[in-house]
Parts: structure tokens; C-alpha cells; sequence
């Protein structure tokens, strides 16, 4: 009987990991409702200009072609009136069954740290960090297994990207 649940809780635990990680396509909407076609595989991402963002932050949502919404979330949490782009940033994005929440500290368009990581995610979740990978990009990264065995394993990160012209790009996959 155990060893029926451990097998049956493996193919679910793959099927679900197979379901995850294929490609798709999604639909982007913007502030004015206009949805516009964009194709990826892996990875989902919304485009935040900074000097623009309203002063109650912005949220955006992906849908990919089975429906399936991503929101992502930018927030300015207080400002440098030097320059508009200069401050510390709320950055989030969740769907179903997750939902993950770090902060960046970006000063002259760079992004200096990354801190004070939150997430809820519903599997088993073997290691988490925030860091920030170079100047211009910071990643929370999470790690998983299969809870039988250790059989498969895999990872995922929400990543923030900033460009030259004071626009953050929040990516997931």
C-alpha cells in the first residue's frame, strides 16, 4: 500500500513538473486594456518604466494560452528626490499557489542590494536566497525536489533586470 502512494505521488509530482516547465505562449495586457501576443518559452515577464510608476506602484498580469495569469508587482517604498528612478523598490509576483516578494535598493540605475525575501509556495521547498547577480540584475532563487526519493529536481527564480532608460523587467519561469 506505502509503495502505491510513493509511485502514485512520483507521477503526479511529474506530471505536474512537466505541466510547469513547457512552453508557452501569453498574452500581455497593458494599463489601457489592449492585449498584444508575445511568445516564450520558460520564462513570463512584464516591463516597469520607473520614472513613470505611479506613486501607488504597478501591477501587471500575463496570461499564457491555457489561461493560466502570472501578476507581477513593482512598488516604490520610498525615493531619493535627487533623481526620480533613485530608491528602494517592492518587487512581487505570485499565481497559483505562490507568491514571492524581495526588495531592491537601486541608486544612478543600479541595483545595490536585494534583501528581506518573503515567499509562499505550495511544494516543498529545499533552498531559497536573493541576491544580486551583477549592477544590473538581482534574482530570488528557489530550489525543489520531489518529496519521494529525491527524484526530481529543479529551480525557479523571479528576476529583476534594469535597462539603460530607467525600465525594470521582472522575469519568471
Amino acid at each position: 500500500m506505502k509503495r502505491t502512494i510513493i509511485r502514485l505521488s512520483s507521477i503526479v509530482t511529474l506530471f505536474l513538473a512537466f505541466v510547469l516547465f513547457s512552453a508557452s505562449i501569453a498574452y500581455a495586457e497593458d494599463g489601457a486594456g489592449a492585449s498584444s501576443l508575445v511568445e516564450y518559452t520558460l520564462v513570463r515577464d512584464s516591463t516597469f518604466d520607473l520614472e513613470a510608476l505611479p506613486q501607488e506602484g504597478e501591477t501587471k498580469t500575463v496570461r499564457d494560452k491555457n489561461g493560466e495569469e502570472t501578476h507581477f508587482s513593482v512598488i516604490l517604498e520610498n525615493s531619493n528626490l535627487n533623481r526620480i528612478a533613485n530608491g528602494r523598490y517592492r518587487i512581487s509576483a505570485w499565481g497559483i499557489g505562490w507568491r514571492v516578494t524581495y526588495y531592491i535598493r537601486v541608486v544612478n540605475n543600479r541595483i545595490l542590494s536585494a534583501y528581506d525575501l518573503n515567499y509562499i509556495i505550495a511544494m516543498p521547498v529545499r533552498s531559497s536566497n536573493v541576491k544580486v547577480d551583477h549592477s544590473r540584475q538581482a534574482t530570488a532563487r528557489f530550489g525543489f525536489n520531489t518529496p519521494i526519493h529525491n527524484v526530481l529536481s529543479w529551480t525557479g527564480w523571479v528576476r529583476v533586470r534594469l535597462d539603460n532608460s530607467n525600465r525594470i523587467v521582472v522575469y519568471n519561469n
